[in-house]
């Protein structure tokens, strides 16, 4: 979904590329990195996430809010191996992240993508997380990218 795979929609380059400069021309926007945001819930924030570290030359900030960051539960699943205690089965997570068995490696993980920027002294846009603790998703708490 927020990972550049080959049968689904570019949705990183779409949310951190083509929207910004769209939204930057029509509405007359700041192109200044540091007035560019973005944020997400769920999903929407490892997108969030994902896209920002992606183009960090582009996010000034990212807000994430109870993301789904589960790539180490999931990295190795099989298709045969039950779903139970996950939040989606086999087909869709290796439709979104693609090969579960390189995942934690690969781009596709956003502590990948952290420690690329890091390691070069690249700037690194702030992070705001933050989830409830009613919400389903505390439970994988444990799992949160070691970003630091």
């Amino acid at each position: 979904m927020w990972t550049e795979r080959p049968r689904a929609a570019s949705n990183c380059t779409y949310a951190g590329k083509e929207v910004v400069e769209y939204t930057r021309k029509l509405f007359g926007l700041s192109d200044k990195r540091e007035d560019t945001l973005i944020g997400g819930l769920s999903m929407g924030g490892f997108g969030a996430l994902h896209t920002a570290l992606t183009y960090p030359e582009t996010f000034g900030g990212i807000v994430a809010l109870s993301s789904a960051l589960v790539i180490h539960e999931i990295a190795g699943l099989k298709p045969d191996d039950p779903s139970e205690g996950l939040l989606a089965n086999y087909e869709y997570y290796r439709e979104v992240f693609g090969d579960l068995d390189t995942l934690e490696e690969s781009d596709a993980n956003p502590e990948v993508l952290y420690t690329r920027l890091k390691e070069a002294g690249a700037k690194i846009p702030p992070i705001y997380m933050a989830i409830g603790t009613e919400d389903f998703l505390y439970e994988h708490k444990s799992d949160t990218p070691k970003i630091s």
